[in-house]
């Protein structure tokens, strides 16, 4: 049977201490520009949590005096990588520069700060884990006060096969809603503020979230729910959680493959969920508000820039093993289909 809680691949020990920067008291960050209206626009997000945080000395317009060079440009899609692989500035900075990559499927291109790399894939010397930069609190923090009367909720669709035995979970104080074909950021998905005000709601009334993994190994649903004082329960064995929280006092994490122990879990844990929810909301508070945001991830790159060699990344990235065999076999089987067709042809 598999494990409750999967590994945690990261170094254990205490909880990072701040190292002085190399100017005094505070960090001096570059973002760099890359040009291009659509890949650019993630830096004004970023740009604007330095404001709202009160760090925004913290940036600067020199590469050359900057502790870290952070390239906020979205995810690293094949045709995003180009532009910041070859930008004038990370190749005169290879030393101090990483990516943010927020992306479901993650190419480790570059060193940098994660959201959704394998626990298979991770690599602590290039690597950190973190959440989502600006999280819409002004949607779930209110939810902090709603009163609680359900044991659990979940909303959504089958964008993993973990998700499979949730959807038909059922029990008299728990809610199921199946969403096929609704993207959350998209106003253009049918039905979107009904959905959305659906999804509020239901978050609100539970006592317990089930944040299973879609496409990537986290989810945006786990930070709402710690934003909403809820308790998130984790179902995705390859997430790699982001150091500091002590995860364990305010989330339940079971294994994929055990979800037939989910009902009894969560009724077992009922009792504590007011008093883990709101070390859940504290928690968000401290590490991952739009507040302290910017900051947490200016340490999280510096971690990266002082841990290790930056030069010494390999030059063509950290290949996912697992993810070239998928890749070989498809390919394989897209040729072994061509040549059954013009056979029959």
């Amino acid at each position: 049977m598999p494990p409750s809680s999967p590994a945690d691949p990261r170094p254990s020990g205490p909880e990072p201490t701040r190292t002085p920067a190399a100017h005094g008291d505070a960090w001096r960050v570059h973002l760099p520009v890359l040009g291009d209206e659509l890949l650019d626009l993630p830096r004004g997000v970023f740009v604007d949590l330095a404001r709202r945080g009160g760090v925004q000395a913290w940036l600067t317009d020199d590469p050359d005096e900057a502790d870290l060079v952070l390239f906020t440009q979205a995810s690293m899609l094949p045709w995003q990588r180009r532009p910041i692989l070859e930008h004038p500035t990370r190749l005169r900075h290879r030393d101090r520069s990483i990516v943010y990559d927020p992306g479901d499927r993650p190419w480790c291109a570059m060193p940098g700060i994660y959201t959704s790399m394998p626990s298979r894939a991770f690599r602590s010397p290039f690597q950190e884990a973190w959440g989502y930069a600006d999280i819409e609190e002004s949607r779930f923090v209110p939810l902090r006060t709603a009163d609680r009367d359900l044991l659990f909720s979940f909303v959504g669709s089958l964008t993993h096969r973990c998700r499979e035995p949730l959807l038909r979970l059922r029990h008299p104080r728990g809610v199921v809603d199946r969403t096929d074909g609704f993207v959350y950021w998209d106003p253009d998905s049918p039905a979107f503020v009904a959905r959305r005000e659906r999804f509020d709601d239901l978050l609100g009334r539970a006592s317990l979230v089930l944040c299973p993994r879609g496409h990537g190994t986290a989810s945006f649903r786990l930070f709402e729910v710690m934003a909403a004082g809820r308790v998130p329960v984790i179902i995705s064995d390859d997430w790699v959680p982001p150091i500091g929280p002590d995860w364990s006092t305010f989330t339940l994490r079971i294994a994929e493959g055990d979800l037939e122990r989910l009902p009894a879990l969560l009724e077992a844990t009922e009792d504590r969920a007011v008093d883990m929810g709101r070390l859940a909301a504290s928690t968000y508070d401290r590490w991952f508000a739009n507040a302290v945001s910017f900051t947490r991830l200016a340490e999280a790159g510096i971690r990266i820039v002082q841990r290790s060699p930056l030069e010494r990344f390999p030059r063509h990235g950290i290949r996912d093993s697992h993810r070239l065999r998928l890749a070989a076999a498809a390919a394989l089987g897209g040729a072994r289909a061509r040549l059954a067709r013009r056979g029959a042809a």
